[in-house]
């Protein structure tokens, strides 16, 4: 199979992942990464034209594409508080205002702030190799009952990833993939990020500009806040709300 083959492969895996559905039908998740927010530069505006990931009960699973072509999984446990994002590809641990986003419509349930955490999980070698490392890390959580081993970091064999991935789909069955025996025994550090949800909508506060309950941009004594267009709503004011 040709780079080009396999690129279009590893699109369709995490646009349709059926086959890991099926096999894992007490975890939920899934959902099309198609619906993730593309920003419109003509309307300086997050555009969702596809829809928007709906929330979802624990345990819950999502590979998500960054905005910023890139690839990685989000999940969270049964009486799990925590949120997490494996990132197989960064030094700084940041979430993008696409995933922001996309994170708020799946995990938020009408919280003010969402707190995720980053754990340092095994990088790719390459800058190419994100998808196969977030379908990796899925079925890690969705093999484990719905849960993440962070007392040691996975050693996915990078050599035989693609290989082992073809061979799934063309068996129409996922199994594990294989790790080498010396796998890191250090405890894994996290990174915690936070996402703001001030608007009465519960999408983030990245999504637009946001006004507080005097009207005014910027204000930082303002006890409520909400997006623009939500502004519209309420006539333009918000002291009554």
């Amino acid at each position: 199979m040709d780079s080009g083959s396999i690129v279009y492969m590893y699109k369709d895996v995490l646009h349709q992942t059926e086959i890991i559905s099926k096999q894992f039908p007490n975890v939920s998740g899934f959902q099309p990464t198609g619906l993730s927010p593309v920003f419109d530069d003509e309307t300086k505006s997050w555009s969702e034209k596809f829809g928007s990931f709906v929330e979802k009960g624990c345990p819950t699973v999502q590979i998500h594409h960054t905005g910023k072509s890139h690839w990685v999984t989000s999940f969270q446990s049964v009486n799990d508080q925590c949120i997490y994002v494996l990132e197989s590809f960064s030094k700084t641990f940041i979430l993008t205002p696409s995933l922001d986003i996309q994170l708020a419509a799946i995990y938020g349930h009408g919280k003010k702030h969402i707190s995720i955490k980053l754990p340092e999980v095994q990088q790719q070698p390459n800058g190419y190799d994100c998808g196969v490392y977030s379908i990796a890390n899925l079925l890690e959580f969705c093999f484990n009952g719905g849960t993440f081993n962070f007392k040691q970091k996975t050693a996915f064999e990078q050599i035989s990833m693609r290989d082992h991935l073809i061979k799934c789909l063309e068996l129409g069955y996922f199994s594990k993939f294989p790790q080498s025996l010396n796998s890191c025994a250090d405890s894994v550090k996290m990174h915690t990020r936070k996402i703001e949800c001030s608007c009465v909508c519960g999408k983030p506060d990245i999504l637009e500009n946001m006004f507080g309950c005097e009207g005014k941009r910027g204000r930082v004594t303002c006890s409520k806040w909400v997006h623009r267009l939500r502004l519209y709503v309420f006539g333009g004011q918000l002291n009554n709300w």
